[in-house]
């Protein structure tokens, strides 16, 4: 069952939406994958259950009849899932505020998202970041759509993302752990020709966090380099010597 709702705000035409769902799973012990893959870690694996979802979101005011949209902006989401029968859980798989000035965008929070380049239809999602999970929560700021470098008449044009993130607790072995990423893509030629080169990378990583079961060289008293004197190197992709222990 699905219901939705939403209002418009005459001035600023901003659209706020909200939905209720409710339903039951049913299996003999475990979830189907394909009733798992892409639902961002809210389908339990142990079934029957009983689902109850609701949320709320802004997006961005859409342009008017000129094509022209508002240069700062902001946005909002908010998502909870509810989860009771074999699995008993309470999840919040959204909930984020977002700004735009210009073609860059600050957003904080957890939020569903797509990194890179990629056919959001694809089995799990992209190699690099995966729907299969709750979201990370970050901090970001990114140009989210393929903007045009200047001088370049609109045929180079990008997108890119710098974020700082923090992995939850439970049930992992490393604890307190961090976020690193970013991504930088190219496309060659305008929006209007028929062919078109896309080209980028992502890189993200793991840092910091402590656990007992990292070995003494990596760590001091279980604990790995967290300080902000090694985020310089997590960023470039370095290894910075003074961080181990020889």
């Amino acid at each position: 069952m699905l219901a939705a709702v939403g209002g418009v705000n005459a001035q600023t035409q901003r659209v706020h939406q909200g939905h209720v769902e409710a339903g039951t799973l049913v299996a003999s012990d475990h979830a189907p994958f394909w009733l798992r893959a892409n639902q961002y870690g809210t389908v339990p694996l142990r079934n029957p259950v009983f689902r109850l979802g609701a949320g709320l979101h802004a997006d961005y005011r859409p342009a008017d009849s000129s094509g022209i949209r508002p240069k700062t902006d902001w946005g909002y989401g908010l998502g909870v899932v509810l989860n009771a029968g074999v699995t008993n859980q309470l999840l919040l798989p959204e909930a984020y505020v977002k700004g735009r000035l210009g073609a860059f965008e600050l957003y904080a929070g957890r939020r569903r998202e797509v990194v890179g380049l990629v056919d959001t239809l694809l089995t799990s999602g992209s190699y690099i970041w995966s729907g299969n999970a709750l979201p990370i929560p970050k901090v970001q700021i990114a140009v989210p759509e393929f903007t045009a470098v200047p001088f370049t008449n609109g045929v180079l044009s990008f997108i890119g993302n710098f974020a700082h993130g923090w992995f939850e607790n439970a049930g992992r072995l490393v604890k307190g752990s961090y976020l690193h990423q970013k991504q930088l893509y190219l496309r060659l030629g305008k929006p209007s020709w028929r062919f078109r080169l896309f080209g980028g990378a992502n890189h993200l990583v793991i840092w910091g966090g402590e656990s007992n079961l990292i070995p003494s060289n990596f760590a001091v008293n279980g604990r790995l380099p967290s300080g902000i004197e090694y985020y310089p190197d997590v960023v470039l992709g370095l290894r910075n010597s003074n961080a181990y222990l020889n």
